[in-house]
């Protein structure tokens, strides 16, 4: 292996000016490293000293640094809105030890299909704070979709609004760590038995993402004890690829089944 340079910026521009170089490699938590990066790259980025590891209430927004990883999230939200759906989802990902390593920032740039943050930031309808080539403020749809958004340019922090959601998570896996097969994040507000707001989303299928809007509009406005939810997935137009011995029939049949079963358990517990 050729002798690689680790440079450890302190300030932001400092970093923004070192990952110009394409071979740059970045490291925040280090979860994604592989010996090919290592053996192409001619300079290893480390992120650790940038101010970026927070988790803040402010204007409106609950706002995440990008450093920030997701056991200290899990933590932090807990105190801030007891059983948010952050907290649900990110606090059975992986193992306690990785989880003390993964970075929401890089979590996000490499959105993995079995990742457990896409949904629930989809659901949402969180932004993205990017600083470099594109700097702005950006929905993480937009950032999942456009990948000229990705170069030469850092995610600072990210932005999800500050309100009350009930909420109901599924990972699909066969063990508790095992990386879902797919993932399920259900969002609903209610005023008195009307359902006033609704957000689904599943991944893990061809698409990555998909939010659920049909069922969605289905449901929104609606008075819950009057609600029919049987088969109300049924006829997903999504598409699965066979995984872990299952055909992608069975996995679609599952994806139907779980989301059934959550909007039951939210709507009619």
């Amino acid at each position: 292996m050729k002798k690689i340079k680790w440079e450890y910026p302190e300030q932001i521009e400092e970093a923004l000016d070192l990952i110009r170089d394409d071979k740059a490699v970045i490291h925040g938590g280090g979860t994604h490293l592989t010996s090919k990066q290592l053996n192409n790259g001619n300079r290893i980025v480390c992120l650790d000293k940038l101010p970026l590891n927070y988790v803040k209430r402010e204007d409106g927004s609950i706002k995440m640094g990008s450093l920030t990883d997701y056991n200290s999230i899990v933590e932090r939200l807990n105190e801030i809105e007891p059983g948010h759906i952050l907290a649900k989802s990110l606090g059975p990902a992986a193992t306690i030890s990785i989880r003390n390593r993964i970075t929401i920032g890089g979590s996000l740039r490499l959105a993995p299909n079995w990742s457990d943050l896409i949904g629930p930031l989809i659901a949402l309808e969180a932004r993205v704070k990017l600083k470099g080539a594109n700097s702005g403020l950006f929905p993480v749809k937009d950032y999942l979709t456009q990948k000229e958004l990705k170069s030469q340019t850092l995610i600072t922090e990210i932005l999800i609004p500050d309100t009350s959601w009930d909420s109901w998570y599924y990972r699909e896996g066969i063990t508790k760590n095992d990386h879902p097969g797919f993932t399920i994040t259900i969002l609903v507000k209610r005023k008195k038995n009307a359902l006033e707001d609704i957000a689904i989303v599943l991944t893990g299928h061809t698409d990555r993402f998909m939010r659920l809007s049909e069922i969605e509009d289905q449901l929104k406005g609606k008075d819950t004890d009057q609600l029919d939810l049987k088969d109300i997935a049924k006829g997903l137009d999504i598409k699965f690829v066979s995984a872990k011995g299952m055909s992608s029939d069975y996995v679609k049949h599952l994806a139907e089944t779980q989301i059934e079963r959550g909007l039951i358990e939210l709507l009619k517990s």
